[in-house]
């Protein structure tokens, strides 16, 4: 094992469909460094990303996701 920790967290709607509501997924190294992360935030429409609002993070660059 090396140490590092995948945190995954949804929440989805089931009552109809599966609707993914919100989503992330985060993955740490063993000196909790994030190494990426993906998300539906909304947080950065700004970037005028094409698949806004899912994102990753990169360190402190964001990519479509």
């Amino acid at each position: 094992m090396d140490s590092s920790i995948l945190h995954w967290r949804e929440f989805v709607d089931v009552e109809i469909t599966a609707d993914r509501l919100m989503y992330v997924y985060q993955y740490m190294d063993s000196s909790d460094r994030i190494v990426f992360r993906y998300d539906n935030t909304g947080h950065h429409k700004k970037l005028n990303l094409s698949t806004h609002p899912h994102h990753k993070h990169e360190g402190r660059r964001f990519k479509n996701a």
